[in-house]
């Protein structure tokens, strides 16, 4: 069964990004996704009407922290997953009580579709 989900993707490495998707195309997501790698874009694509964001750690000049400002200084309720290939856990936690809905490390993904059903599912009950 194939699930739609719309996918902003925040990442400079256009492989990263397509291992990520093919990753997430094998949890049974039928996906619409976009890449950005920087502020500009990543602002301009958010009006797009996405499900989920899913964002790297470390994208040169934007850093997640501000992409999750973005997200709620224009009142925008799309989750957040942070990715990334190690990050100190003081970090995470940080990130984690700034808004990120998960954190992923890059070479293990086989938690992506549960991160991200978790993800949408906490946004609903928001929602309600």
């Amino acid at each position: 069964m194939d699930i739609p989900l719309r996918v902003l993707v925040l990442e400079d490495d256009a492989n990263d990004a397509e291992l990520v998707m093919r990753e997430l195309g094998r949890t049974g997501y039928k996906t619409q996704w976009h890449r950005v790698d920087n502020r500009t874009d990543f602002q301009r694509y958010l009006a797009n009407g996405w499900d989920i964001v899913l964002a790297d750690y470390k994208v040169p000049g934007f850093s997640v922290e501000e992409a999750l400002q973005m997200l709620s200084g224009l009142n925008l309720d799309i989750p957040l997953i942070v990715m990334s290939g190690a990050v100190e856990e003081e970090v995470i936690v940080q990130l984690m009580k700034k808004g990120a809905s998960d954190y992923l490390l890059k070479d293990r993904l086989a938690r992506l579709g549960t991160a991200i059903s978790h993800a949408l599912e906490e946004k609903r009950l928001r929602a309600e």
